[in-house]
């Protein structure tokens, strides 16, 4: 029954990722519907497997973009575990206690991001904060070892950008230098792609805030730009790994915000450098793919034209 559903969730998933959305929801129905559940005595493994139905709906509808989805679904499980804390015996191990811990980070975290994603950063921060402590806290915690660090840092990334637009720029600082370092830990510990490219993205993020005129401030910002710089062309000089692909999934599959960050990318790196020159282009390509993309589809706002001009202008042919 758990494989079936696993199925339908990929499918699902695949079928979001290629613009299918009508086809998507369908999936996002059958997850839904659980006749194993009824079966089962009230107690902590039913309210905890509802809780994990309720997961891999929001899992899935977080590749469909639908934010109010996902905060009702976040909010469902913060709920749902709140009922799971009421039941006799629910802290009685050390996992389950764990288990606790994990489950209301990550519902913490679907919150967070769909207020984040809705551009309500006031209200997004009282969510990803406690989030991003607890991971800080806890890791990987099984049994949802893959919402550890590799989900904690970029997701940091978003609570600084929510904290900078609510006019909190030293807290904004000390996320960023925190996402940067953990993110950065990920690239030697056996983990293969998606920490090389959060980390450089991670890097023009901090930079942005870091003072050229400040000394001490200037220095890590030299290193920060040289290490986000190295782990960029790492992602490009390895075939296997897909930068397009990369950033789809960093930002959810919106093509404006995957442009976005194609663009941030592209200021590591030095144009005259002739490597880093080609990587460029390659960027700036597919940042104006995705932002025709997203005018084909509606999405893009006027205050995205800026953007698509600059792209534009870097690959119009030079004038002889």
């Amino acid at each position: 029954k758990n494989a079936l559903r696993n199925l339908i969730q990929t499918a699902g998933i695949t079928e979001a990722r290629m613009g299918d959305f009508e086809a998507a929801r369908l999936r996002l129905n059958q997850l839904r519907e659980d006749p194993w559940i009824e079966q089962m005595a009230a107690g902590y493994e039913k309210s905890e497997r509802k809780w994990r139905i309720l997961l891999e709906q929001a899992f899935l509808v977080s590749f469909m973009a639908d934010w109010v989805e996902l905060e009702r679904l976040g909010r469902a499980m913060l709920a749902l575990e709140s009922e799971i804390t009421s039941i006799a015996g629910f802290d009685d191990t050390d996992d389950k206690k764990r288990s606790h811990k994990a489950r209301l980070d990550i519902s913490h975290t679907y919150i967070g991001e769909a207020l984040y994603q809705q551009d309500r950063y006031a209200e997004a921060i009282p969510f990803l904060d406690p989030a991003i402590a607890g991971f800080k806290e806890t890791g990987m915690v099984p049994p949802y070892w893959n919402f550890g660090t590799w989900v904690s840092a970029p997701v940091a990334v978003h609570l600084a950008k929510a904290y900078q637009e609510t006019g909190n720029p030293s807290q904004a600082l000390a996320t960023l230098e925190w996402a940067f370092t953990a993110g950065d830990g990920l690239t030697s510990s056996g983990w293969m792609s998606k920490p090389y490219l959060w980390t450089a993205d991670t890097a023009w993020q901090l930079a942005l805030l870091l003072d050229p005129d400040d000394p001490d401030q200037a220095t890590r910002r030299d290193e920060v730009l040289k290490l986000g710089r190295e782990r960029l062309n790492h992602v490009f000089a390895h075939p296997t790994l897909s930068v397009s692909k990369m950033l789809e999934i960093q930002n959810q599959y919106n093509p404006v915000r995957s442009a976005e960050g194609a663009w941030n990318l592209t200021q590591l790196l030095d144009p005259t450098v002739p490597e880093d020159a080609e990587h460029q282009t390659v960027l700036f390509t597919l940042a104006a793919d995705w932002l025709d993309r997203a005018a084909s589809g509606g999405s893009l706002k006027p205050e995205h034209q800026e953007l698509r001009t600059r792209i534009e202008a870097q690959l119009a042919p030079p004038i002889l």
